[in-house]
């Protein structure tokens, strides 16, 4: 009796993903007369814990009394299960998230699935993203808008989506400030979602370049540029790739040198621009950073 006890709990520890420090361990079991080793602790590493994720979000669900219904409840917990390890928590997090910013619960509901699915670092950019453009201490949109936004730096987003997150939160932080660029809240969101889109057929991220290229312009090591023309400037190299800052400044200062090319200040510039406009950049959909988000504030 005690044996099949413990076989039984082996058994719906495995299948849910869970793990145990006396009941799931390596063991010997013989297979057609040789020994082999089960380590079932590793199989959730290799395996999709469907039925540890599909339980820990229906028994979530179940705690949501004004809402919930068996059915939906099913439905939902069915469909997180296939996001795999960690599904579960990416869809509470998020749930929870939409839930507490007023986001109607079906709706709620459907992002975080996408969240649930889409992995751990798309959910990160999301949630970090989101907050940055909804809450007021940050840039204080509207709903619709801040999903939009975290959306596309998120699920969307066709790069690597750790980049997009660093990339929007530096760059919201830089054009919010009153140290630095100090511009309107609705002016930030627009401006820091388009550059970051650029990001996303790079290996980098697109602030430290974008921030190069800004410095330079500003700093007086450059072509002394107002900041709206810094702006422009900085965006359109970054926009062709990473790399474009680094051929215009190259450009720039062989351009500029007597032992150079010796031009003007408005040559050198329109020198470095060419060079910088040939810098490669792997073709990518630009319908994401033509089309932008339309801002409602």
């Amino acid at each position: 009796m005690i044996k099949g006890i413990i076989y039984l709990t082996s058994l719906l520890l495995l299948l849910t993903g869970c793990q145990h420090p006396k009941l799931v361990s390596a063991k010997d079991v013989q297979v057609d007369g040789e020994q082999v080793q089960l380590i079932l602790s590793d199989l959730s590493e290799h395996y999709c814990p469907t039925v540890r994720e599909y339980i820990t979000t229906f028994e979530y669900l179940k705690t949501k009394k004004n809402y919930y219904t068996h059915a939906w409840a099913q439905s939902v917990a069915h469909k997180v299960s296939k996001g795999c390890k960690g599904a579960a928590l990416r869809f509470i997090k998020v749930f929870e998230l939409m839930v507490k910013s007023d986001t109607y619960v079906g709706d709620s509901a459907k992002i975080a699935i996408q969240a649930a699915v889409a992995g751990d670092e798309a959910t990160n950019s999301y949630i970090e993203v989101f907050q940055k453009s909804f809450l007021k201490n940050y840039l204080d949109l509207d709903l619709d808008t801040s999903i939009k936004l975290a959306r596309g730096l998120s699920f969307d987003y066709k790069g690597d989506v750790k980049f997009a997150k660093n990339d929007f939160s530096k760059l919201v932080k830089f054009c919010v400030s009153q140290n630095a660029l100090d511009l309107s809240k609705p002016v930030c969101a627009k401006l820091s979602y388009r550059i970051s889109l650029y990001g996303q057929d790079t290996p980098t991220g697109v602030y430290g370049p974008f921030m190069v290229a800004f410095n330079y312009f500003t700093t007086g090591k450059g072509p002394r540029v107002t900041t709206s023309k810094a702006l422009s400037i900085s965006e359109t190299l970054v926009k062709v790739s990473p790399m474009a800052v680094y051929n215009f400044i190259k450009a720039y200062e062989y351009g500029i040198s007597k032992t150079g090319l010796d031009l003007t200040v408005s040559e050198a510039v329109k020198f470095a621009k060419s060079m910088g406009d040939g810098s490669v950049r792997v073709p990518a959909s630009t319908t994401k950073t033509e089309g932008s988000v339309e801002l409602q504030k």
